[in-house]
């Protein structure tokens, strides 16, 4: 799945990408196979496509607990920035969820790389304030 993740991303085909990424988990370390994979898609971070900012930060959730350094790959932080600076031209096909923002926002200032960006930091506010009123809303 690594593998077509990487070609879908490098042949510009991000909602197929995204919905790739979907399908995947990763609850063990790498094989040395996807660790080449995981490392050949660098040459995908130069894309600064909105919908590519998506896949990869789809990307992170999945490989975030599985040994992998994501800073190898990218920013998560600058990509996340970028992710919600261009989130009105994000396909709505590659929009993260609530849940899946707030835990990467989370994920970010645990790692204390969160600099002090206000866009952010509102967002996290307003996906918090969303997901209380949507809960609120089911009980």
């Amino acid at each position: 799945a690594m593998y077509l993740i990487l070609l879908r991303m490098m042949s510009r085909q991000y909602e197929l990408a995204f919905q790739v990424v979907q399908s995947c988990e990763a609850d063990r370390a790498l094989s040395k196979d996807e660790a080449w994979v995981f490392k050949q898609l660098r040459n995908a971070n130069r894309d600064k496509h909105p919908n590519a900012h998506a896949v990869r930060l789809k990307f992170s959730l999945v490989v975030m607990y599985c040994g992998m350094n994501i800073e190898e790959l990218w920013e998560l932080q600058t990509e996340f920035k970028s992710y919600i600076l261009k989130w009105n031209e994000v396909s709505s096909n590659c929009k993260l969820s609530m849940d899946e923002e707030i835990l990467l926002l989370e994920h970010i200032r645990s790692c204390n790389e969160f600099a002090k960006y206000e866009k952010m930091e509102n967002q996290l506010d307003i996906q918090r304030g969303a997901l209380d009123a949507e809960l609120s809303n089911r009980s």
